[in-house]
């Protein structure tokens, strides 16, 4: 068996992609097949989405359009979690959020779970994910090995949120 890693950029041109915003939140199914004489060693399917965002003189532009950030803060509430499915709860609440008229959610204090941002993509409710290093005592802030350690874990995440990729033009 080779065990050489070999590496392969493909450059793929498209054309007029259907762009994704909050009230027509359209994705891509994009998959990757690992083809060795004939046979599919390992593939992979993720959802991408493209959109633009531009800042002219007096508005923010989402795909050309002005857009208005219409959002709210979203806290997991983990006893509810305790007696109900999880992954129905984040459903039901960000469709709720949603059904309100925002268009714009951010996830504070703690990592989104990956299904939410799956969710909110589909829904059409923009994710802004803030790292949580605000509770990071300072004098761990300040430790020489700080980097070091925290690499991990936000490699860790980076990898998580790559699964639910929304593209910028």
């Amino acid at each position: 068996m080779d065990t050489d890693e070999k590496e392969y950029n493909i450059q793929l041109d498209l054309t007029n992609p259907i762009l994704w915003s909050p009230e027509s939140p359209n994705y891509y199914l994009f998959e990757i097949s690992l083809v060795s004489d004939g046979i599919v060693i390992d593939k992979t399917v993720r959802e991408l989405s493209f959109f633009q965002f531009k800042k002219n003189e007096a508005d923010l532009l989402l795909n050309g359009n002005p857009f208005e950030f219409k959002g709210t803060t979203y806290f997991l509430n983990e006893t509810d979690l305790k007696k109900i499915n999880s992954y129905e709860k984040i459903k039901d609440d960000l469709s709720l959020i949603k059904a309100t008229g925002f268009n714009v959610v951010r996830f504070s204090k703690s990592y989104p779970n990956p299904f939410a941002l799956k969710l909110c993509r589909e829904l059409g409710l923009l994710a802004l994910i803030e790292l949580p290093i605000n509770s990071v005592p300072e004098d761990i802030l300040l430790r020489s090995d700080f980097e070091t350690r925290a690499e991990f874990p936000l490699m860790n995440f980076f990898q998580i949120i790559c699964g639910f990729r929304i593209l910028l033009l």
